[in-house]
């Protein structure tokens, strides 16, 4: 390649690294933290042999200070908040609010994005997966999924990723893999399309259309459970309970996610609810739908409060605890810090399906 660079294979990713001076992206961030550990645990030995041979021990000496010589060896994190849309294409935030960058990994569109141990993974139509360490441009490298139906939706837990799609009326998909590199089929006969997945109360959790849903303790096996009347547009777990939605402006809370559960509220809107996430620093679910309609409710129980709306269709929400950030049609990411004003950020002019906050190792970073 130009300027020196060649390209090393690392578990099947070609990352191009300038000479042996790049760090390799896909390192597993826990054995980072587990070399750091190891270090620390060193610097107490030299600090006590120090100690028990009676010798000085000058202030520039990193093991006469072992705590501050272990709090300099844990891993640094950064916010990185990432959007996924239309044709491959990506955004990228440090705080999820107005300072926004993109690039384009072209190709179908993209659809989710989750963050686990091996990095970042999105996923979208034909079976698209991509997979980055770092998330950043130039970091991004497709996979082969071993499928060409739609993926929809992606998340990670227990050291697994799980995504799940299907054809509307016809299969659902899931896969699973433990490094975002090689998918094993573990999908089920459930006849219709899978739209979301979750990974919540230690087990793996996903609906979808003519209200399929199938849960999973290890995202392995799966169980077909009881089907709703209406297709699912999202599922999410919080305050105790499992919090559902439907094409038919319909919410249905329970404590447990087997046997069907009944309707408990809804939204005063024509919207269909396409996000839902539950925001444990506020305590409620926050919901947002495809006229660009926000909502939240504690529990799923009544109405639905309805809040400020958004650009076009909203598709996509994620947060840090204080910044709540919706990605929408027409290159709207819309964010807000109190839940009631959003303001409308342009990046692109295309749709944005998914977005993620994560805190990831800047040593991953090149």
């Amino acid at each position: 390649m130009a300027g020196g660079l060649k390209n090393v294979g690392y578990k099947g990713i070609r990352y191009p690294l300038p000479g042996s001076m790049r760090k390799l992206p896909g390192v597993d961030s826990k054995a980072i933290g587990t070399v750091r550990s190891i270090a620390g645990l060193i610097l107490i030995a030299l600090f006590l042999e120090c100690n028990a041979a009676g010798l000085p021990c000058p202030s520039a000496d990193p093991s006469c200070d072992p705590v501050g010589a272990i709090l300099a060896f844990q891993p640094r994190l950064t916010d990185r908040w990432i959007a996924v849309g239309a044709a491959g294409n990506f955004a990228l935030s440090s705080d999820g609010q107005s300072q926004w960058s993109s690039f384009t990994l072209a190709g179908n569109n993209l659809r989710a994005i989750t963050y686990g141990s091996v990095g970042f993974v999105a996923v979208g139509d034909a079976g698209r997966i991509v997979l980055s360490a770092t998330g950043l441009s130039g970091e991004w490298f497709d996979q082969a999924s071993g499928t060409a139906v739609n993926l929809t939706d992606i998340t990670y837990g227990n050291g697994l990723y799980v995504a799940v799609g299907g054809v509307p009326a016809v299969s659902a998909t899931i896969l699973s893999s433990t490094d975002g590199i090689v998918w094993t089929d573990r999908s089920i006969p459930l006849s219709r399309q899978l739209t979301k997945v979750v990974f919540a109360n230690n087990q793996f959790y996903t609906v979808g259309d003519a209200g399929v849903r199938a849960a999973s303790a290890d995202g392995i096996t799966w169980t077909n459970e009881t089907a709703g009347i209406n297709p699912w547009t999202t599922v999410a777990l919080g305050n105790g309970v499992f919090l559902f939605t439907d094409d038919a402006n319909n919410m249905y809370s329970s404590a447990t996610f087997a046997g069907l559960p009944a309707t408990t509220g809804s939204y005063a809107s024509a919207a269909t609810i396409l996000a839902t996430l539950f925001l444990p620093v506020q305590g409620l679910f926050f919901l947002v739908g495809d006229g660009g309609q926000t909502f939240v409710t504690s529990n799923g129980q009544g109405g639905a409060l309805l809040g400020d709306t958004v650009t076009g269709v909203a598709w996509a929400i994620a947060s840090d605890g204080f910044t709540v950030t919706v990605a929408s049609d027409l290159g709207s990411l819309a964010y807000s810090t109190d839940l009631s004003t959003f303001n409308p950020i342009m990046v692109g002019g295309s749709a944005w399906y998914g977005i993620l906050h994560a805190r990831v190792p800047v040593e991953m970073d090149p």
